[in-house]
């Protein structure tokens, strides 16, 4: 049994009653543009519930769709069939506070974007016989952390075993931020950590680094999705750690 593994907000602004697929072909393409952008800007609250949510195993679905809608009243069966995403559990819900969100703050986007996630979980909870506390605990761990989505992406010690090389990212509203970072392997204290890339797309890093290959005790390799090297770290080694002396360099890969 498959377990979820994503949450995904989606925005469909309803103009009128919707027959066939010409017609939804015709329609503006502000609205995709919109819905795309929502998508977007809401992922740092969806993935960080994601991340701290309990194991929840469904028959086949593998992640959650929640499809806010401006007026639901307008929304026929059809378009719903043709809106369904496979292997996703799919829900409709109306939010017209979701005409607005271009226009909050980030703070508040998050804010409403968790609020439509838990509350829909809550939802599903009761229809499945999920453990609504443990939901409670997730909702309350993100207020903890004061909407920060921070996380280890990748990690690895050096041969030596005096160094770990760490890929971490902070995921915002309209940005994720990659960074590389060097700690003590022993005692994990921070020695040196600097920024690599903004993307405003979150899973685009992942182009960019997939693999941390230590090449040498200071030397490290950072490898993207199709195998090429992208940066290359070399760093000297000082009698006081913090003292450690590092070069990056950006590989032309492309």
């Amino acid at each position: 049994m498959p377990v979820i593994r994503d949450i995904q907000l989606s925005f469909l602004k309803v103009k009128e009653h919707t027959r066939n697929i010409e017609a939804l072909q015709l329609t503006s393409t502000s609205n995709y543009d919109e819905d795309i952008s929502f998508g977007k800007e809401t992922s740092s609250i969806t993935s960080l519930y994601c991340r701290h949510m309990p194991k929840l195993r469904m028959d086949y679905e593998k992640g959650i769709l929640i499809h806010c809608v401006d007026d639901i009243s307008l929304l026929d069966e059809w378009e719903k069939k043709y809106r369904i995403f496979p292997e996703y559990m799919n829900v409709f819900v109306e939010y017209e506070s979701v005409k607005a969100f271009p226009y909050l703050s980030d703070r508040e986007k998050k804010e409403l974007a968790l609020q439509i996630v838990h509350v829909e979980m809550k939802r599903l909870a009761v229809k499945y016989d999920w453990d609504i506390e443990e939901l409670e605990k997730v909702k309350n761990k993100i207020l903890e952390l004061n909407y920060r989505n921070e996380f280890v992406y990748i990690k690895k010690s050096s041969p030596n075993k005096k160094y770990v090389c760490s890929i971490t990212c902070q995921h915002e509203v309209a940005y994720a931020d990659v960074y590389l970072e060097i700690r003590e392997y022993r005692t994990r204290r921070l020695i040196k950590k600097e920024k690599l890339i903004r993307e405003e797309d979150m899973y685009k890093m992942f182009d960019y680094v997939s693999e941390v290959a230590w090449k040498l005790n200071h030397k490290v390799m950072l490898i993207n999705n199709k195998g090429k090297t992208v940066w290359m770290l070399t760093f000297l080694e000082k009698d006081i750690p913090a003292n450690l002396v590092w070069k990056i360099e950006r590989i032309d890969w492309k």
